[in-house]
């Protein structure tokens, strides 16, 4: 008997003193926007096995776009489990190589730290800029089959300038 474990991540936003939505609006006509492109998707999994999402896994990790000019203080509110609807969890681990910044569609991605401030500079002539985001799930030998979610908080200053 085959035990089945699906997860995903969604993304919600807080904006440092300038309001709340999918756009903020920041002081002095600096202003940008940041969209969840995906979460992040672990899938099925088994029980037991730890299910890693490298960066660079373009279909499963998490990917935010960020659009506008100005430079940006971000900071990733993380998760340390995804939560069954019957109070089952599984671990989750996120480490200082789970995050990069890709500026362009033709640049390389620039690895970030997740668990640190990470600052980013938009610029509009260069196109979005994407967040990346990935990380690990830790399932307990004895895991509950289930549908896994948990929320991940970005928190966006515009600093204006």
């Amino acid at each position: 008997m085959q035990r089945t474990i699906t997860s995903g991540l969604l993304l919600l936003f807080g904006w440092g003193a300038s309001g709340g939505g999918a756009t903020a609006q920041a002081p002095a006509s600096a202003s940008m926007e940041a969209v969840p492109v995906q979460g992040l998707l672990f899938g099925p999994m088994l029980p037991g096995i730890p299910e890693q999402i490298a960066v660079g896994d373009a279909a499963r990790r998490a990917e935010i776009l960020l659009t506008g000019s100005g430079v940006l203080d971000v900071s990733i509110q993380l998760p340390r489990a995804m939560t069954a609807p019957g109070g089952a969890t599984i671990p989750l681990r996120f480490g200082p190589h789970d995050a990069a910044v890709l500026y362009s569609a033709s640049s390389a991605p620039v690895p970030v730290n997740p668990l640190e401030l990470i600052r980013v500079r938009l610029d509009p002539a260069a196109g979005p800029t994407r967040l990346l985001l990935g990380g690990t799930a830790l399932p307990a030998a004895n895991q509950q089959a289930g549908t896994y979610t948990t929320t991940l908080v970005l928190l966006v200053v515009n600093t204006g300038t």
